[in-house]
């Protein structure tokens, strides 16, 4: 796995195919696009991969080069991306967020009943919210599912278990798509920088090979 990070500040160049499923979008939302797949390209290129177009599905999902798996995400002002190869991993999620705290009024959308009991009798994880955690990890949960099943899935479909280290596991819900048999979620992670707002957290989705 290769990670980077790109400023989200209108110097990023696009191939073609990527400019033009962005053609339409607000410069705002272009200079995140751009920034990236300037993150994607910088972590391909740690795996030795020459810059490559990285187009957008239907469903606007990065398509990625062949054995290559990975996952984007952005917040204001940064952006980021995680790559690897598909030898043993089939797929990897990504989610991003500042530490403002999740707005209480979406977390009934957000957690578990078991979810909030846990966040209010423990409401920090690193000097971070854990419901703003919680709604990250389940982000990159579902990036790093949905690839594989194709199904969409609600954030009160996985339950999400914060340690004090920063880790984090998953359970899937009954009402969440199965992943195929040989499958298993891998570890999880969640990074914070002293004095930067930035929740990082990612899961892997794991194949026997």
């Amino acid at each position: 796995m290769a990670a980077e990070i790109a400023p989200i500040d209108g110097t990023h160049d696009l191939f073609d195919v990527e400019d033009r499923a962005i053609h339409n979008a607000a410069p705002r939302r272009r200079d995140e696009f751009a920034a990236g797949r300037a993150a994607a390209r910088g972590a391909l290129a740690t795996l030795a991969i020459a810059p490559v177009p990285i187009p957008r599905a239907a469903d606007r999902r990065p398509l990625w080069p062949n054995g290559i798996i990975g996952s984007i995400s952005h917040t204001d002002g940064i952006a980021a991306a995680i790559v690897g190869h598909d030898q043993t991993t089939a797929s990897v999620g990504l989610d991003i967020e500042g530490d403002a705290p999740l707005k209480k009024e979406l977390r009934k959308y957000i957690l578990t009943r078991s979810e909030a009991a846990a966040r209010k009798a423990r409401p920090l994880v690193a000097n971070s919210s854990r419901c703003k955690a919680t709604f990250a990890a389940k982000e990159a949960l579902f990036k790093a599912i949905y690839p594989i099943t194709g199904q969409f899935f609600g954030f009160l479909d996985a339950n999400v278990d914060l340690h004090e280290s920063g880790n984090w596991t998953a359970t899937l819900c009954d009402t969440a798509p199965a992943l195929p048999a040989p499958m298993a979620l891998g570890s999880d992670y969640v990074l914070l920088r002293d004095g930067h707002p930035l929740g990082d957290d990612s899961t892997d989705v794991l194949a026997e090979p």
